[in-house]
């Protein structure tokens, strides 16, 4: 073999070991810069985002896309603590990412919508408020769940007024979603929701009812007595029945004269809070409807009579 055919080999040798050592180096400089990206390197750099807020900026600023971002996010945020995660939305909003991310619950991925309403909900961030009620009407049903847990999670009194809004159109949103969100909400939700009682239509009257029912606050007993008076049949006999929630000597008389209606179905809301109320007093007007013209309603009084506890260990009685 000539000397001329050994330098040709030597160099061709030489040059794909410099191509592989080149091309090592490539990938080791691209996985240092995308170190940032992964969980571990962002949960370093929201532990520095207190002490060195010009670091996470400048490196937020490098995130071509918030979709690589969402991931970690989910991962780190249920773990941060309240000051993190204010520190965390002020370099987003600094450098347009939160934006971004809002943008997201009204983008064509279903995925990426469902990514986004968790990571708004972590954040708790306030301007995602209006964004997250729209998502609750996704047509997607992951999707809508997603966005209804993440405004429980923000727990913002500010969402209480426009989803009581949203109740006039269950064919937009669904109401189960805004009742989960609304009874998250406690007490805080009560004084809204006997505001809207007032000029609200009579289903939503009846959604407004099993709210109530669900959070037990008394504050609502008066409005509920109130509307056992309601031209609507099914209005009256839901608050009859959520009266049974929330107990009081002023339910148990309202109650024992809603056993006198006409509608039946109103006479069975009556057994059913009558049963839950308890007391002497409650099992006698239990007995009695236990003879009711209806059968229904001397079914449902027969099988609570046969579930209520020893009156002694009731509510107090009426006569009391």
């Amino acid at each position: 073999m000539g000397v001329g055919l050994w330098l040709w080999w030597g160099t061709t040798i030489l040059l794909v070991v410099g191509l592989s050592l080149l091309l090592l180096f490539a990938r080791s400089r691209l996985k240092r810069r995308n170190r940032g990206l992964d969980t571990v390197g962002l949960a370093e750099i929201i532990k520095r985002l207190d002490a060195d807020k010009k670091y996470a900026v400048d490196l937020f600023k490098k995130i071509e896309t918030p979709s690589l971002l969402l991931h970690h996010l989910q991962e780190i945020l249920p773990k941060l603590s309240d000051r993190g995660k204010q520190a965390l939305n002020q370099a987003l909003e600094e450098v347009d990412l939160l934006k971004e991310i809002i943008g997201m619950l009204t983008g064509p991925d279903v995925e990426s919508r469902i990514k986004a309403a968790e990571v708004l909900g972590w954040l708790a961030n306030p301007t995602a408020i209006e964004p997250l009620i729209e998502a609750l009407g996704d047509k997607d049903p992951a999707v809508s769940w997603a966005a209804a847990q993440a405004l429980v999670r923000l727990k913002n009194p500010r969402v209480i007024e426009p989803l009581i809004a949203t109740l006039r159109q269950p064919h937009r949103w669904p109401p189960a979603r805004v009742a989960e969100i609304l009874v998250s909400q406690g007490s805080a939700a009560v004084p809204l929701l006997l505001n809207a009682l007032g000029e609200a239509d009579s289903r939503t009257k009846e959604l407004i009812v099993e709210i109530l029912a669900e959070i037990k606050d008394p504050r609502a007993e008066t409005a509920l007595i109130g509307l056992l008076r309601e031209d609507n049949v099914r209005v009256r006999a839901k608050a009859a029945e959520a009266l049974g929630e929330l107990g009081g000597v002023s339910s148990t008389n309202a109650l024992l004269k809603v056993l006198e209606e006409p509608s039946w179905e109103i006479r069975a809301g009556a057994v059913k809070a009558l049963g839950k109320l308890g007391g002497a007093t409650a099992e006698a007007a239990l007995k009695r409807a236990a003879q009711d013209t209806e059968w229904r309603v001397r079914a449902l009084a027969e099988a609570v009579l046969a579930s209520t506890p020893d009156p002694q260990r009731g509510k107090e009685d009426v006569s009391n």
